[in-house]
């Protein structure tokens, strides 16, 4: 099996680069992560990445990506992907076993650790 890295999202959704020749989108169906979409070649033509004009309609690959970007402000992997940069391992600590898949409970997750404050009317 060819070496890959996880870039994942806290939205169950990630990205799968294999060596640094094909990627391919990752996402959760029942606990695990598990490939799915088309696998791209890479590097890939910057315009390929976008989910704005002209790259309408988005590819999964362009959603995950921004997904990913959205959770990670300061992440490089557009430039990888697009063969601008070398790949390096997710900065994040991030792996399959910090997300195990698990569906999250939204409610508990914005509760918890949080302090109510009662403002007086």
């Amino acid at each position: 099996m060819e070496p890959y890295r996880d870039y994942l999202s806290k939205k169950e959704l990630g990205i799968r680069i294999k060596g640094d020749k094909t990627c391919r989108v990752v996402r959760v169906f029942q606990g695990e992560w598990i490939e799915f979409g088309p696998e791209y070649t890479l590097p890939m033509r910057p315009e390929l990445l976008q989910w704005a004009p002209p790259g309408i309609p988005p590819s999964t690959l362009a959603v995950a990506l921004k997904i990913y970007e959205l959770d990670n402000l300061w992440t490089d992997l557009r430039n990888v992907l697009s063969g601008q940069t070398e790949a390096a391992e997710p900065k994040s600590p991030r792996s399959a076993k910090s997300y195990p898949g698990k569906p999250r409970n939204s409610k508990a997750s914005v509760l918890q650790g949080q302090k109510r404050l009662v403002h007086p009317v």
